[in-house]
């Protein structure tokens, strides 16, 4: 009990330290704070009188939502509610406090429990305690759980219910892990759906399945009737008819609004080992992998079964992914929608410590270890980064492809530690592409002063473009 305890107020200190106090221009995290504001402050689902502007919205019936599933933020907005009616803050009037003490006490909460759980999981295991506290702050520091715990996303929280939901699978309590896993369902639903189908039929091997599906009725019945209760039908908002379709709307009139790959293996590709990829922005999970085919081939393990799964889970992700999804999550860091798995995933690494392991070995792990904790805080610089969206719109910010190397090019600017070299490596040749996108970039983050320098530096090389007039006319607007 003080391990986890410690544990938990370990995890707090990391997201109290990093945690953003701003609202990006990703639509992504603006959608669901217009709808708590919505809530709290005029008690609507509508979120066209907003103060915040959100390109992830649908028209229904003549009213803007939000597309995102709606249990994460409602629930959330217990949170904005006490903030404003009790320490009178808003995140109109005080925003960066506001902002700050909101997405801590969720998504930081949800940060901290997800690491105690973790090590409760390892604990289940006959690994030491060196590597039970390795493993744990490995995950909490060194995998894009961490990247996108500093903002208000539903990935993080995803990923703790869904772990949440795995841990009372491995202690036979079926209630609570179908609980979970339906949060985890209702927060993420493509990846939840995997893991809620996943643990269910876990539960039917171990013939406790009426326990499960009584503890995951509740969430899903609850995201039905928040559906019905908004936009007066059970289906999520972004699976409406026609939802998409009015004038601005940067979505397709597709399920989801979700635009396809035109390259499926090149996307494949990227988003597993490429310039947004998995592995490549994470090596550590190499070593799950490599562990999961130890199981394999000795069926009698005690955790086959869970390993079945869990990779069964992986496989149909990056299917879906790669078949349904083509923008690899817009401006963002690395290839955000498999974070809910990560956890799930990464337990099984504690596996490559089963036994005593080779110097070589633990070589190994502390250079994928350094590797992925690098590149874990470059995302905490700024997790929805401006980039490439996987098809050319001949906008600011294509140049870029790998999200790294857009926020290392940044934080270096930033500090003013960035010569000219590396600016046209880790962004463009072209000099006015590569300060025109650090302006936007700055713009995104809230940097105001910082985008002016950059746009001005732009428009000394190309004095009359009119795009960066605007955004430098913007920003002026802002810091005013």
């Amino acid at each position: 009990m003080k391990k986890t305890i410690i544990i938990f107020c370990l995890g707090m200190c990391v997201t109290a330290v990093f945690t953003k106090k701003y609202i990006s221009g990703s639509g992504n995290e603006a959608t669901r704070i217009a709808l708590v504001e919505s809530l709290v402050e005029r008690h609507t689902f509508c979120i066209e009188k907003a103060k915040i502007d959100t390109p992830d919205k649908v028209l229904i019936k003549g009213h803007y939502y939000c597309d995102k599933p709606l249990v994460f933020p409602v629930l959330s907005s217990a949170v904005y509610f006490i903030l404003y009616n009790v320490f009178n803050l808003s995140f109109s009037k005080n925003p960066q406090i506001a902002v700050y003490l909101f997405t801590v006490f969720t998504v930081g909460i949800a940060y901290a429990i997800l690491l105690v759980f973790f090590y409760k999981a390892l604990s289940l295991t006959d690994i030491s305690e060196y590597y039970k506290y390795l493993l744990t702050a490995s995950l909490g520091l060194a995998t894009l759980i961490f990247s996108y715990s500093v903002t208000y996303n539903n990935h993080v929280v995803a990923g703790a219910f869904a772990f949440m939901g795995f841990y009372y699978l491995l202690t036979s309590q079926y209630f609570l892990s179908g609980l979970f896993s339906a949060l985890a369902f209702s927060t993420d639903i493509p990846n939840g759906s995997l893991l809620l189908a996943g643990f269910f039929i876990f539960s039917l091997l171990s013939k406790r399945w009426k326990n499960f599906f009584t503890g995951a009725c509740i969430p899903v019945i609850f995201w039905l009737i928040l559906n019905l209760i908004m936009i007066g039908d059970i289906r999520p908002a972004y699976l409406y008819p026609g939802a998409y379709e009015f004038p601005g709307s940067t979505h397709t009139s597709s399920a989801a609004g979700l635009y396809r790959p035109a390259d499926v293996l090149g996307y494949a590709f990227h988003s597993l080992l490429g310039a947004r990829g998995l592995f490549s922005y994470t090596p550590l999970l190499i070593l799950p992998i490599i562990a999961m085919l130890g199981i394999f081939r000795n069926k009698k393990h005690r955790f086959y079964k869970e390993a079945v799964i869990i990779i069964w889970v992986c496989v149909m992700s990056v299917l879906f992914h790669t078949l349904m999804t083509g923008d690899y999550g817009g401006w963002s860091y690395g290839f955000r929608f498999y974070i809910a798995i990560v956890p799930v995933l990464f337990f099984f690494a504690v596996f490559y410590f089963e036994k005593n392991i080779s110097l070589s070995k633990r070589v190994f792990f502390y250079v994928l270890l350094c590797t992925s904790l690098l590149t874990a805080v470059v995302g905490a610089y700024n997790p929805w980064t401006v980039c490439h969206k996987g098809r050319t719109f001949h906008a600011i910010g294509d140049e870029v492809k790998s999200t790294f190397c857009g926020n290392l090019a940044c934080m270096l600017a930033e500090k003013s530690i960035f010569p000219s070299g590396l600016r046209r490596c880790c962004i463009s040749k072209d000099d006015f592409k590569a300060y025109r996108y650090m302006g936007l970039a700055y713009l995104n983050m809230r940097k105001n002063k910082k985008a002016g320098e950059m746009f001005e530096k732009a428009l000394k090389i190309k004095p009359d473009d009119r795009a960066t007039r605007y955004f430098l006319s913007f920003t002026k607007i802002r810091q005013d």
